[in-house]
């Protein structure tokens, strides 16, 4: 009960559209703002806020770009442990969709069953296994879906233009990063 999320109408945000168009975006990049929370706002267990809560934060530039897989870096586990598999982006990605937007499964046995951890920057993952690692080759499956903290999808960016069906149909294809266990 301590992630807030915020939404903001995706016409203000899109660059082409009507309402960003007339009024421009909800944020400005360079400008700090304060979020405030008053302390008669109900939580999560239908009680009242015990007091006011504020958080301010800097905007920066909008990313608008897609989520590029092969710019992560991997580090895999030795064989024979149980020692996890870390992965690191060179941006934030979006918490919730962390713990189910990227699967290991191994080029024998299928998926890998394990346990998550995500740190608190959301710019790193790791994979911890039930059982030891086998020596061989492994996949980090990507779901399409997977969004950075822009909305950005390896797909495709958040902003983007629209495009024919043809190329739409191309679009939602599987993402993946091999990697392999090395002999203990």
């Amino acid at each position: 009960m301590t992630c807030l999320t915020i939404l903001l109408d995706p016409g203000r945000i899109k660059r082409r559209v009507g309402p960003n168009r007339l009024l421009g975006p909800p944020l400005q990049a360079g400008q700090r703002y304060t979020l405030r929370i008053g302390s008669g706002m109900i939580d999560g267990h239908g009680q009242p806020l015990r007091e006011d809560f504020s958080k301010s934060f800097l905007v920066a530039a909008a990313r608008r770009e897609r989520i590029s897989v092969g710019s992560w870096t991997v580090r895999p586990p030795s064989g024979e442990s149980r020692e996890a598999i870390a992965v690191a982006f060179p941006q934030s990605l979006d918490w919730m969709q962390l713990w189910g937007g990227i699967l290991v499964v191994s080029e024998t046995r299928g998926p890998i069953a394990g346990r998550i951890e995500v740190d608190s920057g959301e710019m790193q993952w790791r994979f911890i296994p039930e059982a030891p690692w086998r020596t061989g080759m492994y996949r980090l499956r990507v779901a399409s879906a997977l969004e950075d903290i822009c909305g950005n999808t390896p797909d495709r960016p958040f902003d983007r233009p629209i495009r024919p069906a043809e190329v739409l149909s191309r679009e939602n294809s599987m993402h993946a990063v091999d990697f392999f266990v090395p002999r203990a």
